[in-house]
């Protein structure tokens, strides 16, 4: 059990550091995930899980934005 609680709070850290990376608001961070915007809010406050893999999926598609950005730049 209290790993599990150490896991969802490594999660809440990483799914907030993600948004900041991304230099959006909630909002807008939700909007570009495809995310209802409450189901990040409960997952960035901690009161809803968010499994590991949704974590890396999110990751992914900013790392895919900003490449996708960087091309139409050159």
């Amino acid at each position: 059990m209290e790993v599990e609680v150490e896991i969802q709070k490594e999660n809440v850290t990483k799914m907030k550091q993600l948004q900041m990376q991304s230099g959006m608001n909630m909002a807008d961070f939700a909007k570009s995930m495809g995310v209802p915007y409450r189901t990040m809010q409960k997952w960035c406050n901690g009161t809803q899980p968010c499994r590991e893999y949704i974590l890396r999926l999110i990751a992914y598609k900013l790392k895919y934005d900003e490449l996708k950005e960087r091309v139409h730049e050159e």
